[in-house]
């Protein structure tokens, strides 16, 4: 599927005239031109383990996992609230 979102995302940027890209890899590259570190935060643990896209740590199980990973109900930071219809231009923008 990634090569599919590639070739996509390629065309839709290409199609607003920009010709350059950084791309992330999950294995190290002959010539890496800059090095990053990330951090993403799975939503469905079990979906990833079942499929084999990421796999159980050492002595976790799979409830202690769902837990750990679990989102909170409500938004934990002050000032955060739902987008509303007038938002929408200024959130295109970014």
């Amino acid at each position: 599927l990634a090569p599919v979102l590639i070739k996509e995302i390629t065309r839709r940027v290409n199609c607003e005239n920009v010709w350059q890209a950084v791309y992330t890899a999950g294995v190290v590259l002959p010539r890496p031109v800059s090095e990053c570190r990330y951090h993403h935060r799975s939503l469905n643990p079990k979906k990833l383990i079942e499929v084999g896209f990421s796999h159980l740590g050492a002595r976790m199980t799979m409830a202690r996992t769902i837990k750990l990973y679990k989102v909170p109900d409500a938004p934990q930071l002050s000032g955060m609230r739902e987008m509303k219809k007038a938002d929408v231009p200024r959130v295109h923008f970014l």
